[in-house]
């Protein structure tokens, strides 16, 4: 049994999974199995020799190298997390204050009369 480091979802995620005998070396994408399910992550240190105590506190572990499926499938992914319908609304930042105004406060947005003459 070996630990590896795996980066994971953001570069500053970085976790300790378990290896059994899957060849890594640095930068190669793998398919971990984590606390959220299985996961698509990069190695950043090669496997190393587990002590005793490790293999206990340790729960995540490397399912297998990724493929060419599984590459093509994590990059359409970050393509539709970079699809943002908000950018499509060019709206003044004085509009989209109001907005969050009167979904935050509707009430005192009712209570003023906003054009009538008194």
């Amino acid at each position: 049994m070996q630990t590896v480091k795996i980066r994971l979802r953001k570069p500053t995620r970085v976790f300790t999974f378990l290896s059994e005998d899957i060849p890594l070396i640095r930068n190669d994408k793998c398919i971990v199995r984590s606390d959220r399910g299985l996961e698509y992550g990069i190695c950043i240190v090669p496997p190393e020799d587990c002590p005793e105590g490790m293999k206990e506190l340790v729960k995540m572990n490397v399912v297998r190298r990724a493929s060419l499926a599984d590459e093509s499938t994590f990059n359409q992914i970050q393509r539709d997390l970079e699809y943002r319908p908000v950018h499509r609304y060019t709206l003044p930042v004085s509009w989209i204050i109001v907005f969050l105004f009167m979904i935050v406060c509707p009430g005192i947005m009712s209570a003023i009369p906003l054009g009538e003459d008194t």
